[in-house]
């Protein structure tokens, strides 16, 4: 069976070479390959079950996984194409509504997480051992960063098509718009966890101690980390261009707020005036903080103040003959920049939010 099984293995890996990774064929010879290695191995496992005569027979089966080592490409290359097209379809199904007011990601979020976790586990069976497993934990890495980078696109890819972006027409905080955040950060969440999934620091301590002259182990990890740092970084610049279209549409709403403190005489304070900027505040700093989470909650949450104070520098800048003193209200009397502190100060003291402070991400 032995000599049998290897033949039948280097014949499959070539004639996956001709095939499309796409095409019906490739997916069937890539299960079929995958349940052989399983049967196999099992196989082995009874060998001290086994009469001494039968163990050394059975004992051919321990180089199994030079047999099968050029198929574990192709059945990561499966695993990737099944994760998108997974993907695909939980984001097609999706209504873009939170689960529950303590889940506030959608199902899609959960399914595109749980398509990543398939990939892990889909390792995790094959016990490969870890002095020959690091390309392969590269490729691994690879396929799940891509499914991750994926996800954030075609999320991002709905606001485009329900224009999220266009410049014309009123700007409303929607549950879709905080859900999507959401969503992005869910799964940007899930694939920090990889280097613990797939062992990096055990699987990089044993091909490094096996190999000679070769990449150092901080080499190995590097390589990895910028895999995932790259894929990170990709998602946390769609989540920073959505949470800066936020930041830019309510800018337009705050600049009308703002602009006619400049009018107001001298008897008049300025705290009268902002009423109606701290209640468009308050109404949708309420709602952010009740549909988003946490950590996107105070990205959005630093944007927004620093609008605020940038609007009112604006609205100086556009009426250069404004009496000084009123610009001096504005700017450099505590009063105004005061009352902005006070209303973002209170939701970032909420729910144990004491820091608020930038992001590249």
């Amino acid at each position: 069976l032995s000599p049998v099984v290897q033949t039948r293995m280097k014949d499959a890996n070539q004639k996956f070479v001709d095939l499309d990774i796409e095409s019906d064929e490739f997916k069937l010879l890539s299960i079929a390959s995958f349940q052989l290695y399983l049967g196999i191995k099992e196989l082995y496992r009874f060998k001290n079950e086994l009469s001494e005569a039968s163990v050394s027979n059975i004992q051919m089966f321990s180089d199994i996984h030079s047999w099968f080592n050029p198929l574990v490409d192709r059945w990561i290359d499966l695993a990737g194409v099944k994760a998108t097209r997974r993907i695909d379809r939980a984001v097609e199904l999706d209504e873009v509504k939170g689960i529950s007011d303590s889940a506030k990601y959608s199902t899609s979020a959960v399914d595109t997480s749980q398509c990543l976790l398939n990939i892990w586990d889909f390792w995790k069976k094959l016990e490969w051992p870890r002095s020959a497993a690091y390309e392969f934990v590269v490729r691994l890495t690879e396929v799940t960063c891509k499914g991750a980078g994926h996800y954030a696109d075609r999320m991002h890819n709905i606001l485009e098509k329900t224009g999220y972006y266009d410049a014309e027409g009123q700007f409303d905080v929607t549950e879709q718009l905080c859900v999507t955040l959401n969503n992005i950060d869910y799964v940007r969440k899930t694939l920090s966890s990889i280097p613990q999934r797939l062992d990096w620091d055990q699987v990089v301590s044993d091909v490094t101690s096996k190999e000679d002259g070769a990449d150092t182990a901080e080499d190995k990890r590097a390589r990895l980390w910028t895999l995932v740092t790259s894929a990170d970084e990709g998602m946390g610049n769609k989540r920073k261009q959505i949470i800066s279209k936020i930041g830019e549409k309510m800018g337009v709403d705050i600049l009308r707020y703002v602009s006619p403190l400049l009018s107001d005489p001298e008897s008049t304070s300025p705290k009268t005036s902002i009423t109606g900027l701290m209640k468009y505040l308050s109404t949708n700093l309420q709602f952010l903080s009740n549909n988003l989470m946490v950590d996107v909650f105070r990205l959005i949450l630093y944007n927004i103040y620093c609008i605020c104070i940038n609007k009112a520098r604006e609205a100086v800048d556009a009426r250069p003959n404004v009496t000084p003193s009123v610009s001096d209200r504005l700017l450099k009397g505590l009063e105004v920049h005061d009352v902005l502190l006070v209303v973002v100060v209170n939701f970032c003291t909420q729910d144990g939010l004491i820091h608020v402070k930038s992001d590249n991400h």
